[in-house]
């Protein structure tokens, strides 16, 4: 069962409305909580989303709107929170109703207000198209929709029917004690936090924020001040009386802080979503807030409670704050600049991500950047829109291929490379442009608008003699390459796969011949080519030494379809296998349907039927996910697995197949992915590399010896040999060899 994230600090009180929401939720399939900015509207449905779909054993989401500025993007949002792949051949709500079709779902929309008409849009075709998902939605108006059920959420008490201690007045002491752990209410503080709590409305997020204050202040000092300040006037009678509260106790907040920290708050109003430390610093730091400064304006507003720490390292701003930050910057004419300081920040990050993604930890910097979705998004509508800004936005567009293309933001990605492609930025990024545009069209199976980006990156290219026009034609022979390669022209895949790696290596990037060259053995392979496993065996050797890891499970991948093709098929599930086992850490969804469709094949050739058509029903519901099939990556690995389906077909009986069908059509990619790697490898317990270790070992070669043969570390080495101990139940290395002699295919030594 998925659950929802919620705050570490306790949920206090609300009892009654825990239970009146679940109530609607029990007879009604949309529920509204309402109520005003602060009074707690998404920390209770978090909690009602939780409690409720544990008791009907549901899984949970939720969707945070507060981020979201465009309507095209609100159903985009559920589909990226639902963790599914992008697909050309479909909407996000297209692709939102297939994955939620065969689940009872509880979906929560938090902060709708903003983008009303299009949450009710949505919300209107989900509740049509899925009877078993129920809605759960936050705003401060009613969605007006058929069968709404529609719950005004109120401050918290301030009295109780008993005289004891209130929701509001625990709230206040309990937020204390999380700011200070020495704090103790005593007896005669009760009537003057009462006081305090009256006074701020029983608004919780007012409540929260005076508490920070308790550091310094007793409760009665508190609540003398507050009561002091809001004595306010009548005002516009129009405005809610408790909405004029909050913004008194933002202002009062705000006039509490030091100069440097008012300008910190500003600053960090740029956010959408969470944040890091090293972000906060970066948009304050200006001519005025040096480096020192700034850092310690930050910590004092996380002391008050102004930022909150969401996780180690990452922070966030309330939406209200955080509106009122931006308020305060836009009136003081310092927004503009913020943001440019804001772009340049993540502009700076991506393309520190481009220039070392080929090295130790991709995965994490991978799962970084899909963590600042949020902030890239803002970052690309502001450079876009800017045309101070046009060279910017094009190179961050570009910049960010590894996101699009490898973590799973293909239409995104494709979006953006139109918008920087039509403000018009130099012929050199156009040509970077394009060609990253032909990369996530190929990998969508949009052969004709590839081949359209690919010839005009070539056009733009034309005459063109410098080093970075060379970069960018090497990319394009690649490109080039996969697209005959999908077509089935094995020759010209072959020869534009060659080119591509030997400019590459005329640049004196080695890097960069790893995307060609496992590429260029899955063409050799279908070529039936003697030396087929070549290339990729280079790219494998040298992915290890650059300790890289996504090249290395493709080219791991690549020798695994190359071992088959040779009729080597226990070699090929061992490179499979470790394969996937790498490729599991990306997310890469497409990556992992094109490697578990050779699992499969691999265990069809060993006779491993059923499991092959577990993994086979997987896939089905694997590829219409990412929007493709296998087909899209050529003829010959589409009649490969026609061909293994057939013979699994005949293999077993239909009671057999269908049964196995039923059990992986339960299962996801990730599932999947676990099936596969949990089965018995009846060739080997061992991985390639070990096995190539054992070989060494085998032959009397030194820990030293094969270090040099296989081109790694002697520290690597040593690490297989222990693994190698540990795998074959082994402790000596005359019984690796004795294994290796006698041919083992997986019998203890």
């Amino acid at each position: 069962m998925t659950s929802i994230r919620e705050r570490r600090n306790a949920f206090i009180g609300r009892d009654a409305d825990v239970r009146a929401v679940l109530g609607l939720l029990e007879s009604r399939r949309l529920v509204t909580v309402t109520g005003v900015g602060g009074v707690g509207k998404t920390r209770l449905a978090m909690h009602v989303a939780n409690v409720f779909a544990h008791a009907r054993s549901r899984k949970a989401w939720a969707v945070s709107l507060a981020e979201v500025r465009e309507p095209e993007q609100v159903a985009l949002a559920l589909m990226r929170t639902l963790g599914l792949a992008d697909r050309p051949d479909a909407s996000p709500r297209d692709i939102v109703v297939t994955a939620l079709a065969q689940q009872e779902s509880l979906v929560l929309l938090d902060n709708c207000e903003h983008l009303l008409d299009t949450v009710c849009d949505l919300v209107d075709d989900l509740l049509d198209s899925l009877p078993n998902v129920s809605i759960l939605t936050t705003s401060r108006r009613a969605l007006s929709l058929d069968g709404e059920g529609v719950y005004p959420l109120a401050p918290l008490g301030t009295m109780t029917a008993d005289g004891g201690v209130s929701d509001a007045v625990t709230l206040l002491i309990e937020r204390a004690k999380d700011s200070d752990a020495r704090f103790d209410a005593q007896r005669q503080d009760l009537s003057a936090a009462l006081a305090l709590c009256r006074t701020l409305d029983g608004l919780p997020l007012a409540i929260e924020l005076a508490a920070a204050r308790l550091r310094s202040l007793s409760i009665a000092e508190l609540a003398d001040r507050i009561e002091s300040r809001f004595t306010l006037p009548p005002g516009d009678r129009r405005v809610d009386l408790r909405q004029r509260t909050l913004r008194a106790v933002v202002d009062w907040s705000y006039d509490l802080c030091t100069p440097d920290e008012r300008r910190v708050w500003a600053a960090l109003s740029v956010f959408s979503g969470t944040f890091s430390t090293a972000a906060a610093i970066a948009v304050s730091v200006d001519a005025d807030l040096d480096e020192v400064a700034a850092w310690s304006a930050f910590e004092g507003l996380v002391a008050q409670s102004l930022v909150e720490q969401r996780e180690p390292g990452r922070h966030r701003l309330l939406e209200t704050i955080r509106e009122y930050g931006r308020d305060r910057a836009r009136e003081s004419g310092t927004w503009d600049d913020t943001r440019r300081r804001h772009l340049a920040h993540f502009c700076e990050l991506v393309r520190t991500h481009r220039t070392t993604f080929h090295g130790p930890g991709q995965a994490a910097a991978l799962a970084r950047l899909r963590q600042e979705w949020g902030e890239l998004q803002a970052g690309l509508t502001f450079a876009v829109a800017d045309d101070s800004a046009v060279e910017e936005g094009a190179r961050l567009v570009s910049d960010l291929r590894y996101h699009w293309a490898v973590g799973g933001f293909l239409r995104e990605g494709r979006k953006w490379v139109g918008s920087a492609l039509a403000r018009g930025p130099s012929p050199l990024l156009r040509a970077e442009l394009h060609t990253l545009g032909g990369w996530l069209a190929l990998v969508q199976g949009d052969l004709d608008t590839a081949a359209a980006h690919l010839d005009a990156a070539q056009s733009l290219l034309a005459g063109s003699a410098d080093r970075e026009a060379a970069v960018v034609a090497m990319e394009v022979s690649r490109w080039l390459g996969s697209h005959a390669l999908f077509r089935g022209d094995l020759d010209q895949a072959r020869e534009l796969f060659t080119r591509s790696i030997g400019d590459a290596r005329a640049l004196g990037d080695e890097a960069a011949t790893l995307m060609s060259a496992f590429q260029l053995t899955v063409a050799e392979a279908h070529a039936h080519a003697r030396d087929a496993a070549l290339p990729a065996d280079e790219a494998r050797r040298l992915a290890e030494a650059l300790d890289e890891s996504w090249m290395r499970s493709h080219a791991l991948w690549s020798l695994s379809v190359a071992a088959l093709s040779s009729e080597r098929p226990d070699d090929a599930a061992a490179l499979v296998r470790e394969a996937l086992a790498i490729e599991r850490s990306f997310h890469d969804d497409l990556g992992t349907c094109l490697m578990l469709e050779t699992w499969a094949a691999i265990a069809c050739r060993q006779a491993h039927h059923e499991s092959a058509a577990v993994v086979w029903a997987a896939l089905a519901d694997g590829w219409r996910r990412v929007g493709s099939d296998i087909a899209a990556f050529g003829p010959h690995l589409a009649a490969q697995h026609d061909a293994a389906i057939d013979r699994t077909r005949t293999a077993l009986d239909r009671t057999r197949f269908a049964a196995a069908w039923e059990r992986g059509r339960r299962l996801d990619l990730v599932e999947a992915v676990v099936f596969a790697l949990d089965t018995a490898d009846a060739a080997s317990p061992l991985s390639i590399r070990e096995r190539e270790v054992a070989d060494g070992i085998h032959r009397g070669l030194s820990n030293r010896e094969i270090a040099a043969e296989l081109v790694i570390s002697v520290r690597t080495v040593e690490t297989h040999v222990q693994h190698i101990f540990t795998k074959l139940s082994v402790s000596s290395r005359t019984r690796i060899a004795a294994w290796v002699e006698r041919g083992s295919a997986g019998r203890n030594p």
